[in-house]
């Protein structure tokens, strides 16, 4: 075999692999796609927006036999305006979802301290919006810091 045809053979066995939505589909390249977008707004207690704090989101998601069948852990940033998304894309499995819970934690600074919001969507609350043959599940929660209580 000459060299150009096992780098042909090794490339196509990789695009292969990477294109793939192992291991939730059997499905390829061309597959469907769900994104998991998760938004809100930082504020004090007084309304007032918090820029650059850090949200951690995390998502874990179950199928309909309660296993979990994905999470998703990320950080990131709210911006100027208080806002911060996080979005994160897998193969469509949406028609086997029992229910997404998810655990946002902020990080403000001084005089705000740590705080974790849970929340669990059952699959007939789950709002999936589609556009051409992928899909979006979109969930707004707000995160309104607290005070640090004096001792």
């Amino acid at each position: 075999m000459s060299k150009s045809k096992l780098y042909a053979w090794i490339l196509s066995i990789i695009g292969l692999q990477l294109q793939s939505c192992f291991p939730f589909s059997a499905l390829e390249y061309g597959c469907q796609y769900t994104e998991f977008k998760t938004n809100g707004t930082v504020k004090d207690e007084k309304g007032r927006k918090w820029s650059n704090t850090k949200v951690n989101i995390k998502i874990d998601v179950y199928d309909t036999n309660g296993d979990i069948a994905l999470t998703s852990e990320r950080t990131v940033t709210s911006d100027q305006n208080g806002k911060y998304e996080s979005k994160y894309g897998e193969c469509d499995f949406t028609k086997t979802i029992g229910k997404i819970e998810y655990e946002i934690t902020s990080s403000p600074s001084y005089p705000y301290y740590l705080d974790t919001i849970r929340k669990e969507v059952e699959s007939e609350n789950i709002k999936v919006t589609k556009k051409g043959e992928d899909k979006t599940i979109s969930q707004e929660i707000d995160i309104i810091l607290k005070r640090e209580k004096k001792e």
